[in-house]
């Protein structure tokens, strides 16, 4: 065999061996999988280790990723070395062919790698922290009231921090949503009862009047007039009223309150709270069409409520207090009452923390070490702490108003 045959077919092998390792380089769907995955758990480990930092009544500080970079990268080498001696370098043919002795070595190599580099931004700022010390908007607990997965028992277990109950010529009284004030059980009782009457919340489009009632005569003269043309979102509206026909200036927005919509017990509403209190019936534009009506029509409320919402701060603080609750040598695990159906309630675990060895070797959703101590919340059989992880997130991204996250890099880790 001559020598040329010999290094064209090693140098063809070592080709077809590196083409046969192309399927094994970088794939950009099993970077970006990793890189959502690894985000993934970086979110829910921060949301935990916040829990467990307000547990122990610790400032709590949230870090966000704002860019990512990712490289791939694949390179092949191939190498051929040989001692190659001819069969008879005397002549032109057995100088070409090669001798027994002669030896030959391939070499190829595939090279593969992949990274990533990204940017780790601290939260801790004027602007992220005015939105986190903020009570969560009315407009944002109705938003999570018309969730299917959050009941309202759930919902406001969370979110609630306290009652105000307003009753005339009496103090005010106002019991709080906190497990270790004496007067919780006198607040599940109120919070149960007012469940049980429909407590929820509506956004109805509602006027809101500008100025004076108008004769017809001034409608005409100010729609006429050089200044009559009225600003965007003014409207007039017609007013029946015992002097003739009237106009009123009005703003039209939409408006979100509390209100109660137990159909059944209308009556006990209405002597307790008043017809005020009702929800309303409302069109697909969210009009109102008419208010639900009871025996007790028009007669004044014996109490008024005042439902004070928590911050997203609050309710870190709040779930820290119910997961270090849980963690003491003396457990005591806070339950949420959820309506089964046919009249029959049960209590499930608001959240459920295991501590060092209970952590169990189970699939977890959020795992933490924090002075010292593991801290991890199960994937399985955790009560409601899979849809508790769920509204923290969201909280925390509302929070995130623009400029909450800081433009220049924070800890670059590559």
């Amino acid at each position: 065999m001559s020598i040329r045959s010999i290094v064209g077919g090693l140098s063809a092998a070592a080709l077809l061996a590196l083409s046969g390792c192309k399927s094994i380089g970088p794939d950009f769907n099993e970077m970006t999988a990793a890189y959502a995955g690894s985000m993934e758990v970086h979110s829910r480990n921060n949301i935990l280790t916040n829990i467990m930092r307000a547990a122990f009544d610790m400032p709590m500080t949230f870090t966000d990723i704002p860019t990512v970079l990712g490289q791939g990268l694949t390179q092949g080498q191939a190498g051929l070395t040989g001692n190659i001696m001819s069969m008879d370098p005397s002549t032109l043919a057995g100088f070409f062919s090669a001798a027994p002795q002669s030896n030959y070595t391939l070499q190829a190599g595939l090279t593969v790698s992949r990274q990533f580099s990204f940017t780790l931004s601290s939260l801790d700022n004027q602007q992220f922290t005015k939105g986190f010390l903020t009570p969560v908007s009315l407009d944002n607990v109705h938003f999570f009231a018309k969730s299917s997965q959050l009941s309202k028992d759930l919902l406001f277990s969370i979110l609630v921090y306290s009652i105000g109950v307003h009753e005339p010529g009496k103090p005010t009284q106002v019991f709080y949503n906190n497990p270790a004030d004496p007067d919780y059980p006198k607040y599940e009782t109120l919070i149960n009862t007012l469940l049980d009457f429909g407590l929820t919340t509506e956004a109805v489009v509602k006027p809101i009047d500008l100025g004076p009632v108008l004769t017809s005569e001034q409608a005409v003269r100010y729609m006429t007039s050089p200044i009559g043309n009225l600003p965007p979102g003014v409207i007039l509206r017609k007013l029946n009223t015992p002097q003739g026909e009237r106009f009123q200036a009005s703003i039209v927005k939409p408006t979100t309150s509390f209100c109660m919509r137990n159909r059944e017990k209308q009556n006990e509403i209405a002597a307790r709270f008043g017809t005020g209190i009702f929800c309303s019936d409302t069109d697909s534009k969210g009009n109102v069409i008419n208010k639900q009506q009871s025996a007790a029509k028009g007669s004044a409320s014996v109490q008024r409520l005042s439902i004070n919402i928590r911050s997203t701060r609050d309710i870190f603080r709040y779930l820290g207090k119910v997961a270090a609750d849980q963690t003491a040598s003396t457990p005591r695990v806070m339950k949420v009452r959820t309506y089964m159906g046919y009249g029959k309630y049960d209590y499930i675990p608001l959240l459920k923390v295991n501590k060092g060895s209970n952590t169990g070797s189970g699939p977890v959703i959020a795992s933490v070490k924090y002075f010292g101590n593991d801290y991890s919340v199960p994937l399985e059989k955790n009560g409601y702490s899979s849809v508790v992880f769920d509204l923290l997130s969201l909280l925390v991204t509302l929070s995130k108003i623009p400029g909450a996250i800081p433009a220049s890099p924070g800890i670059l880790i590559q």
